[in-house]
């Protein structure tokens, strides 16, 4: 058995991609990636260096392919698309370029989730709200190759940027799954994201739900007074080995070849790691506006 990881992005996510490779094939030497993105030659002339590193180590496990975002909902483009990687993969996992991947037995827990509750795929089905599109599946989807593709024909549904309607990229998968003949059931709720989910616009710590200030505490996370932190920070396990991923030399070469604002988001991590947030916080506004305001 074998699974090719799968994500596009616009320029905007670009600097999320050699990420995205090294900690999906850090993880599991038997995974392959494939990533498709906007004006893919441009990326690859400017991260000729961080690719070349990644390919001393990773050659043959990973592709970079030109996937056209014009027009289209940036967020569907990665289900709208098939994969080309060449090697045969069993099962194919759709997910977000902004998660970094730390755990590496994805494939068997999917697997598993299946049988287990006689599910064609894995995923879940979001809660309905009044101003969505539809209903949506989430947009980390796991499923047999043979199952996933060939895509079926939604030529009917507004997958332009034009369609701004609440989820409309989840409900577009879940049309596409519809149409396969499949969908899991109401009580299907196994949908871990692996690993730490660095959100763009979201706080680290997340946000307080009771007004306060936002605490730089993982307890608050747990304990739920904190809500939509950046996924699973909280988490010792992850830390743990993600601190180990920061001190593996191939990440310690690539990280100098990554674009600044990936290496912006390294250091923030480091921080968290540390438990030194608060330091760094203050640290900035220090660096940045001359003047240290530490947190009340």
């Amino acid at each position: 058995m074998s699974t090719l990881f799968y994500t596009a992005a616009n320029r905007g996510y670009w600097h999320f991609a050699p990420l995205y490779i090294y900690f999906v094939l850090s993880a599991n030497e038997d995974w392959a990636v494939e990533v498709g993105l906007e004006d893919a030659e441009d990326f690859k002339a400017e991260y000729a260096a961080a690719l070349r590193i990644l390919n001393t180590c990773f050659a043959g496990r990973f592709k970079i392919t030109d996937i056209d975002f014009a027009g289209r909902i940036p967020g569907v483009v990665r289900f709208l698309e098939e994969p080309t990687f060449e090697r045969d993969r069993d099962y194919i996992y759709i997910g977000d370029i902004d998660i970094l991947i730390l755990d590496d037995d994805i494939e068997q827990l999917h697997i598993t989730n299946m049988a287990k509750n006689g599910l064609p795929f894995s995923n879940k089905l979001r809660p309905l709200r009044e101003l969505d599109a539809g209903r949506r599946l989430t947009g980390l989807q796991f499923a047999p190759m043979s199952l996933q593709y060939p895509l079926p024909d939604i030529s009917d549904l507004d997958t332009s940027a034009e369609n701004t309607l609440l989820g409309a990229d989840e409900h577009i998968l879940y049309e596409m799954m519809i149409r396969k003949g499949v969908m899991v059931p109401e009580t299907a709720t196994f949908r871990p994201e692996h690993g730490i989910h660095i959100s763009r616009g979201r706080h680290p710590f997340g946000t307080r739900k009771d007004g306060r200030n936002l605490k730089f505490d993982f307890e608050e996370i747990r304990k739920k007074n904190q809500s939509v932190a950046w996924s699973n920070i909280h988490k010792l396990p992850y830390r743990e080995k993600l601190t180990e991923r920061f001190a593996d030399p191939l990440f310690r070469e690539l990280y100098f070849e990554l674009d600044l604002a990936a290496r912006n988001l390294v250091m923030i991590l480091e921080n968290i790691i540390a438990e030194r947030f608060e330091e760094f916080y203050s640290e900035a506004q220090l660096y940045i506006t001359g003047k240290q305001k530490p947190p009340k």
